[in-house]
């Protein structure tokens, strides 16, 4: 336990410090919807209805939003209480990790933590409420408890899997999978009946109140749930493996691709051939509904992968006979330096997975404080997301008013950020010539421009 705690600590206060850096950071992303919204549905309504207003029914289950409604009833509604819901959660992956280091190899744990933790992806999703994080949690929990044979663990990580999202199905497959590698006995498996249940119940819930259960007839996401053409699985393809190598995981790849070829002995430890194993089966259950989905691949979808990916390839080279000191540094400084790959404008990237979006918080602040001074109503402003609807759900403000999805063709006012990635090229170049620019700020490598008509 001492050593334990000696190479924890520090990544605990290093998530400590960063949650309280950010704790006055408005939601982001996603979060608003699954975070912000649905909480505030369950905390204003008091719990009485479990399945959210149709407007806010993404098919999602709502465990996350009943957790922050839960905490801010008892600790009052505030940014900075979201944020340090998140901070159990935070601790909890530091711990999980830990414990599966332990389970493959007797040493270096310290060192294989920070180039696990280093990720630009769950660095930058770290700052956010988000129930992906809790979702990570649960993953590693219940794959520790398939590892060290705990089942109560299995139960309650794969429950809350399945009460958080959608994707919680693949992520308890995946497991099922990981465990039935390990014990083959059918008694063994199960420990995922209470899952299947919990979810058989909640689905069929949803389905008796709603009509429907995955696929949903709300227009904001029903086109991402069909299944894509030839083009589309193509395209999908490329973008997944995108994913992969993006935000500095190309080291990884690269490494893992130079171990395999230089250092396949490793894989003939029995743990280290399941180590490697995990990662692909993660992969390969999650692929059918990223590729042939319409739905945009996210890389926070892939949380679970890069972790154990990750660990796979660092465990890997502490057992290899290479010089690890500098390759490791190596590996850091380059997931790190993934916080400031920022692509041109024209490209779509995951802001809500690298630091590099932490400015924009501060500039959308300092923006709207220059609309408020000069009376531009909120009315005549379109953007994008997300930063569109109340800002109450953004940034807890006591006003209903917010900002509406952009009309080009309408609008006094655009509200513009690189950060938003649904300008397509025609409207990014209709800015540029038949707009002027009212009010530019940036900082950092995120701006925020407040366009008006010519």
């Amino acid at each position: 336990m001492s050593r334990a705690l000696r190479d924890c600590l520090p990544f605990f206060l290093f998530f400590t410090l960063l949650t309280f850096f950010v704790k006055d950071n408005a939601f982001f992303w996603d979060a608003t919807l699954q975070a912000s919204k649905f909480a505030h549905f369950y905390y204003e309504n008091n719990f009485q209805q479990l399945i959210v207003p149709a407007e806010l029914d993404a098919g999602h289950p709502p465990l996350f939003g009943i957790y922050l409604a839960l905490i801010w009833k008892v600790f009052g509604k505030s940014l900075a209480v979201a944020h340090f819901a998140m901070l159990p959660f935070l601790l909890g992956i530091v711990w999980q990790v830990y414990r599966l280091i332990n389970y493959f190899i007797e040493k270096h744990h310290f060192t294989i933590l920070l180039l696990v933790l280093s990720n630009t992806i769950l660095l930058g999703h770290s700052v956010i409420v988000s129930p992906d994080i809790v979702f990570l949690f649960c993953y590693l929990l219940a794959l520790n408890g398939v590892l060290y044979l705990k089942k109560w663990q299995i139960i309650l990580g794969t429950i809350a899997l399945g009460w958080l999202s959608i994707r919680g199905i693949f992520a308890v497959f995946s497991l099922f999978i990981i465990h039935l590698s390990i014990d083959k006995k059918i008694k063994a498996l199960t420990v995922f009946i209470p899952v299947f249940l919990t979810m058989l119940a909640y689905y069929g819930f949803h389905y008796i109140e709603t009509g429907w259960w995955l696929s949903t007839p709300n227009t904001g996401w029903s086109h991402h749930r069909g299944i894509g053409g030839v083009n589309v699985i193509f395209k999908n393809i490329i973008i997944l493996g995108w994913r992969l190598i993006d935000f500095g995981n190309i080291i990884l790849c690269l490494l893992a691709l130079f171990l395999f070829l230089k250092a396949r002995r490793a894989l003939r430890i029995p743990r280290m051939r399941l180590l490697f194993s995990i990662p692909f089966i993660i992969l390969i259950c999650y692929a059918p509904a990223l590729v042939l989905l319409k739905n945009p691949i996210a890389h926070r979808y892939l949380l679970p992968f890069y972790i154990v990916f990750a660990l796979l390839v660092s465990v890997w080279l502490m057992q290899s006979p290479f010089k690890k000191k500098y390759i490791s540094v190596a590996i850091v400084l380059v997931m790190l330096s993934g916080n400031f790959w920022v692509y041109p404008k024209k490209i779509a990237q995951g802001w809500d997975c690298t630091l590099a979006h932490l400015p924009y918080y501060g500039l959308v602040e300092e923006m709207i404080g220059y609309i408020d001074q000069q009376k531009i109503a909120y009315k005549t402003i379109g953007t994008e997301f997300p930063n569109i609807g109340a800002r109450k759900y953004i940034d807890l403000g006591a006003s209903d008013q917010g900002f509406k999805e952009k009309d080009m063709q309408k609008d006094a006012f655009i509200f513009y950020s690189n950060v938003y990635n649904d300008f397509s090229d025609e409207a990014l170049k209709d800015l540029e010539n038949n707009w002027k620019i009212e009010k530019a700020l940036k900082r950092g490598q995120v701006c925020v421009i407040l366009y008006k008509r010519k």
